[in-house]
């Protein structure tokens, strides 16, 4: 038995398509993450700021 290479491609761009989405599903899952976990702000951070 065969597959033709149209069924070969479609299964392809099928998978294609689904690895975008988890890349879309896991952007936004690190986005929110970000936001329920904010940086705190380094204590050394005005340490070199120069004050002219």
């Amino acid at each position: 038995m065969s597959v033709s290479p149209n069924q070969i491609r479609a299964l392809e761009k099928r998978n294609k398509a689904g690895n975008f989405a988890k890349k879309i599903k896991a952007k936004t899952r690190r986005k929110m993450h970000d936001l329920s976990n904010p940086l705190e702000p380094d204590e050394f951070a005005d340490m070199w700021k120069d004050d002219e």
